[in-house]
């Protein structure tokens, strides 16, 4: 399967990347568990979830368009690896007063919010990049690295947390120390002297030069971009929730960590298998039956009775996400520019969190008006409008005879790619 030195090296460091860093987002599982413990109510957690979601909101452009301006994602991570050391070791610290603890895990959502974003963005350009034997990386195994690290992590932080009695304001330091070996790992990144004599050293190039602005003139781009919204408010806000429903199924909110290694795993044969699901169905129909069985899930919560069915649905909820870790990002990847990945990607990540300001802030009011199965309303309603949009658009699109994206028509994104290779 790998036949050169460097496709071998590609493949261990990303799909080491991605076990590490997963497993350093892996106590964000426990975010709600943690404010639960810190004595926050329903109202105040919803402001801490939506603190958060902000901060993604307002840094995930930021970021994209900074890895996009520098040329290089791989500074970009160094950067958000240790803003997220340094803060994440200060909420763990400092814990106590409710509005100091929200404005510390902001900080930290300010660099980690967008980690996953920028390497997802660079590890699709590599897996769009040939050696020069011509044989390419597999995102599917590299990115299930990433869910196993993740599902053991959590596993792990499960067993602190109820065996050892370990303080759950402990996740943030724990989150810290891995964003420290990720520093590690991906300062040590070197391109081979056949990366060099295949792919010129790129310059870098203003935003003006960029000119991300052509994205909002990018039918299928702008129209996608809510359909990636609404598709992604399950995975935003339906799975923040689980402790509470699992406190209202009379179950200790901490198990949330199994149940999350648990959606983890589940990820891993449907990544493996994306590619080939993807290419034998197409982009467009794979996200139908994402948007559908999403659907479906969150159905269930609100009808759930006992431990097991919910325990079914995240194993639904992992199987599906995996295919859509690989649908979403690669569909998104075919409609931009090659030059603009980063910004596009973290654009769209960014307007998942802006949405889930908006179901955070009023989650607590709902939740204490309705119970915490009207938070599941809202997710189904979503994936409804998510589905009936996307047909609408691409109906709109087929109609009026606009074309996708095509990089070898784009004469703007050649002049580009030429300043920056030159």
């Amino acid at each position: 399967m790998f036949r050169s030195n460097k496709l071998d090296y590609r493949f261990v460091f990303f799909s080491s990347l991605e076990a590490l860093f997963w497993a350093m987002m892996a106590p964000s599982a426990y975010t709600v568990v943690f404010m639960q413990d810190q004595g926050f109510n329903n109202s105040q957690i919803g402001l801490g979830l939506a603190a958060i979601n902000l901060a993604s909101f307002m840094f995930l452009p930021v970021w994209g368009m900074v890895a996009d301006k520098i040329g290089s994602r791989r500074k970009t991570l160094l950067i958000l690896y240790t803003g997220i050391a340094i803060f994440g070791t200060l909420t763990s610290i400092l814990t106590g007063n409710v509005a100091l603890t929200i404005l510390l895990m902001f900080s930290v959502i300010v660099f980690r919010g967008s980690v996953s974003a920028i390497t997802d963005s660079w590890l699709i350009t590599e897996v769009n990049t040939p050696d020069l034997s011509g044989s390419r990386i597999n995102y599917g195994p590299v990115r299930s690295a990433g869910s196993i690290g993740y599902a053991l992590a959590t596993l792990i932080f499960y067993f602190l947390f109820t065996r050892l009695n370990v303080s759950t304001r402990f996740n943030w330091l724990i989150s810290a120390s891995l964003a420290v070996a990720c520093f590690i790992l991906v300062s040590t990144y070197k391109e081979t002297q056949s990366d060099r004599k295949a792919v010129p050293v790129s310059r870098k190039l203003s935003l003006k030069e960029l000119k991300p602005g052509r994205l909002l003139k990018n039918y299928y781009f702008v129209t996608f971009f809510f359909i990636y919204m609404l598709i992604n408010i399950p995975g935003y806000i339906g799975t923040s929730y689980i402790p509470q429903l699992l406190k209202d199924m009379g179950m200790n909110a901490v198990f949330v960590g199994v149940l999350g290694a648990i959606r983890a795993l589940c990820e891993v044969p449907l990544l493996f298998l994306s590619t080939k699901i993807i290419k034998k169905l197409g982009y467009v129909k794979t996200l139908f039956i994402i948007g559908t069985v999403l659907g479906i899930e969150q159905l269930s919560y609100i009808l759930a009775d006992h431990l097991i069915e919910v325990i079914i649905f995240q194993i639904v909820h992992g199987s599906i996400n995996g295919l859509l870790l690989g649908a979403a990002a690669g569909y998104l990847f075919s409609l931009v520019p090659p030059e603009l990945v980063s910004t596009s990607q973290t654009f769209c990540s960014a307007s998942c969190s802006a949405i889930s300001i908006v179901g955070s802030l009023i989650s607590g009011p709902l939740i204490d008006t309705f119970g915490v199965r009207s938070i599941y309303v809202v997710t189904v309603s979503s994936m409804v409008i998510a589905i009936v949009m996307f047909a609408l658009t691409l109906y709109i699109g087929k109609v009026r005879k606009i074309e996708h994206y095509d990089a070898s028509k784009d004469e703007v994104s050649k002049e580009i790619m030429q300043k920056l290779y030159s």
